[in-house]
């Protein structure tokens, strides 16, 4: 089994948008992943699932090992990090709410 980690970081919005009288509420998960030496980890599936409802949002990161899982609805998450070679890394109890 390998033991190398990944490091998930984590940039939470909430975001209260005004559009057509109608108010749309939703928040975003951004971040950065990197490996146990700091390099930065292209390729990696993110996904986050809303503890209450099961929902679930996929991304992969980019060549600098950023991502971004947008237009979430508010709540508590799960968000994992997985890649081949690495073990994967979970973060639980986020939870997003609206600004």
């Amino acid at each position: 089994m390998n033991r190398s980690f990944l490091v998930l970081s984590l940039l939470l919005s909430g975001a209260g948008v005004w559009l057509l009288r109608a108010q749309v509420n939703t928040s975003a998960i951004a971040g950065i992943v990197t490996d146990e030496s700091g390099s930065v980890a292209p390729n990696v599936e993110v996904t986050a699932v809303q503890e209450a409802t099961g929902l679930t949002r996929k991304t992969r990161t980019n060549d600098t090992g950023e991502y971004v899982l947008p237009q979430l609805p508010p709540g508590r998450y799960q968000v994992t990090a997985e890649a081949a070679g690495f073990q994967k890394t979970l973060i639980r109890d986020v939870t997003l709410a609206i600004a």
